[in-house]
This record gives structure tokens, C-alpha cells and sequence, in this order.
């Protein structure tokens, strides 16, 4: 049966899974424009510190301008250490970067991402909020800074923060995905339908995002959903276990959403038997609990 097409979707990267649920929350990005590779960084930090201990070895008497350009070589030397994964380095490097040029907001930025890697989410909001009232507009500043706010379990006020967001840019299906998250733990499915639909609609709907119209349509008893799974690029349902976690258990499915159902398996190379499904429910992965501060390794 020939369906209508809503658009295409790109992928979307998401992160950390939600308290309740094996959902997981999309975050800002946190990649900095350094050389990549470990030995590229090495490398980086090896120059700049020497840069640092022969051009700089005491600010004293130093003028502004010399006071800007080490400013600039303590930030660099932060970006390094963050590529590396050093976080308290990357930390330190940063706040001395402050220290020399407390308007240098670029540092305070980063600061605050690093702050999150190290648990440090109180610190990172007070960074964040003062860098807003800086710039009330800015809203890669929001979007950290919410998410933050959701680490450190002020759920409300980053909901807030998220839909000033939305006023601001419509368009930002990343912070659509996180309120419609929001949603369905409040049970909320319509709310949660109307900030998908409007992505989806745009051609920007990901896998996880489809997944979660499925539910939706079905909770409001608007149809099978099986048309947001049919959408999924192909290649990016990897095992069987992927699908029978939202949509159950397919032998109980009626008939023609059986055949919806084979009909994805096939699209995506997979093969469906009873024993399959158990056995992928035996080796799956048990959903964290709610107070799991578990993160994707992702970057």
C-alpha cells in the first residue's frame, strides 16, 4: 500500500538516558575546533606550555596587551587538554585564562563544559547564569545551561529554559526531542506528538525521535504508528531488539501490523522467530534506575 511521505530525516546524536527511562536526553555538543588526535594535542599542550614558561614567567608588570595574549595561550592550552580528556588540566587552564581576562567569555564558556565532565554542575550553573545575563539572547549559552540544570536535577527550570528556547528558534529540533522527553514521563502524549510532528514534518526527525511518534500515535489511538518506523533509514535498526523494545511483543500484534512488522525487518536486513525474540530479551541491557547518572561515551 502506497503510503504518503512526511520528508526525509537526518541522524541525530542523542546522549544521556533519561532517569525513568532508557530514552536518552540529546546535549549540546561538546567537540572544540582543535588539532585532533592525541598526538596532535600532545603536541599542542608541549608548545604551549613552553610558550608559557619562557614568554611568561611572571605577570607582573605585563601590559594589557600581553595580558590578552596570555589570556588567549591559557585558553588554547584548556582547548588541548580538553581533546585529551584531561578535564582538571582543561579546568585549571581555563579559569587562569579568566583570571587574566575575566571578559573573555569564550573561556567561561568552556570552563563551564568542563565543569560538567568534572561533577562540578553547581559551579558550571553559576558560570552559565552569569554569561546569560551577559548575553539573555544567546541561546548556546541556554542549551548548556539547561542542560546542566537537568544534571543537577532542577528539571523545571530547565523545561523553562528549553521552551524560551523554542521562542526563539522554532526550529530546534534538538530541544524539542529533550521536552518531548519531558512529556512522556509526565504522560503527556498529545504535547509530546505536537514537538515531534512539527520535525518530523521538517524532514528532521531521527530514529529515536520516530520511535517515540510511534508510541504517541498509538497511546492516542491514531493508528498503528507503524508509518514513523517505516521511515527509519535503513541500516540504522541494527538488531531485533531494537524494534521489539517499542513495539513489544510482535506475536501479539494483529495481523496487518504483523505484516508492518516484517516488513521493517526486511527493510533493514533482519530476521524475525519466536526463539530470536527471546533471546534478544534475555541479553538485553536492564533500563538504569532512577537516580542512574549514567552518560553515552559518545562525543
Amino acid at each position: 500500500m502506497k503510503r504518503a511521505r512526511r520528508g526525509g530525516h537526518r541522524k541525530k546524536k542523542s546522549s544521556q538516558f533519561w532517569k525513568t527511562g532508557g530514552d536518552k536526553l540529546w546535549k549540546p555538543g561538546w567537540k572544540i575546533n582543535t588539532p585532533s588526535g592525541g598526538a596532535a594535542s600532545a603536541i599542542a599542550i608541549a608548545f604551549m606550555a613552553l610558550l608559557i614558561v619562557l614568554g611568561f614567567t611572571s605577570c607582573a608588570g605585563i601590559d594589557s596587551a600581553e595580558r590578552t595574549e596570555l589570556a588567549r595561550t591559557y585558553f588554547n592550552l584548556g582547548n588541548a587538554y580538553f581533546e585529551m580528556g584531561r578535564w582538571a588540566e582543561s579546568e585549571q587552564a581555563f579559569a587562569r585564562s579568566l583570571e587574566l581576562d575575566p571578559d573573555f567569555h569564550r573561556a567561561a564558556f568552556n570552563r563551564a563544559r568542563v565543569l560538567i565532565k568534572l561533577d562540578r554542575t553547581s559551579t558550571a550553573v553559576t558560570v552559565l547564569e552569569a554569561l546569560l545575563r551577559e548575553d539573555p539572547e544567546n541561546i548556546t549559552v541556554m542549551e548548556l545551561l539547561a542542560w546542566a540544570l537537568v544534571e543537577e536535577g532542577r528539571p523545571t527550570r530547565a523545561q523553562n529554559l528549553y521552551r524560551a528556547i523554542l521562542k526563539e528558534d522554532p526550529g530546534n529540533c534538538n530541544v524539542r526531542y529533550n521536552l518531548a522527553l519531558f512529556e512522556k514521563e509526565r504522560g503527556d502524549w498529545e504535547e509530546l506528538y505536537e514537538l515531534l510532528i512539527y520535525c518530523a514534518d521538517a524532514g528532521q526527525a531521527g530514529r529515536e525521535m520516530l520511535f517515540l511518534l510511534f508510541q504517541a500515535e498509538r497511546e492516542l489511538g491514531r493508528g498503528s504508528g507503524f508509518y514513523w518506523l517505516s521511515m527509519i533509514e535503513t541500516g540504522e535498526i541494527e538488531s531485533l531488539q531494537d524494534i521489539t523494545r517499542i513495539v513489544g511483543d510482535p506475536s501479539s500484534l494483529p495481523e496487518e501490523e504483523f505484516e508492518r512488522f516484517e516488513e521493517l525487518l526486511e527493510k533493514h536486513g533482519l530476521d524475525y522467530s519466536e526463539s530470536s525474540v527471546e533471546e534478544s530479551e534475555a541479553t538485553a541491557p536492564s533500563r538504569p534506575s532512577e537516580d542512574s547518572e549514567e552518560q553515552s561515551q559518545e562525543e
